[in-house]
């Protein structure tokens, strides 16, 4: 994917095309393989059908920050699960039900046994709006919950 002599022939508007193509090949090509022996970008690569490198989500433009942040955390496993962060608490069982590990899924089902409402991997990585707003609230109110049962 280097860049080469015809990719600098032409305007200057179709050599800056060219070149950032070049660039954005790159760099995509560098997160996959980097990527492959990471869960978290794993899990987040998977999920997110239509991931274009250097090219920022709409749902970043329209929601809140706190929103986005909710969102961002849920796709790439960083919500404070003590699974996601194993080194982080003495035990992984799940603080609610203390009968299994504290994995992001398992929250979201002792979650829906409290609160009653879902949280599922296809409304996380929705490139619906309105979804992603309800599920943002909805992820505040599972970490407010899981937080009330804290120990570690």
């Amino acid at each position: 994917m280097r860049i080469q002599e015809g990719d600098l022939k032409g305007s200057v508007e179709k050599t800056k095309q060219n070149i950032k193509k070049k660039v954005t090949d790159k760099f995509k090509e560098k997160i996959t393989e980097s990527g492959k022996t990471k869960s978290k970008v794993n899990h987040l690569r998977t999920r997110c059908k239509e991931w274009k490198a250097c090219e920022r989500q709409t749902y970043m433009d329209k929601l809140t920050r706190y929103q986005v942040s909710m969102i961002f955390k849920a796709r790439t496993r960083m919500l404070k699960v003590k699974n996601n962060f194993r080194g982080m608490f003495q035990d992984n069982e799940c603080r609610i039900c203390n009968n299994h590990e504290e994995t992001q899924e398992h929250i979201f089902t002792c979650i829906e046994k409290t609160t009653g409402f879902q949280i599922n991997n296809r409304e996380i990585f929705s490139n619906n709006l309105v979804i992603l707003k309800n599920t943002a609230r909805k992820l505040r109110i599972c970490m407010e919950e899981l937080e009330k049962n804290k120990t570690t």
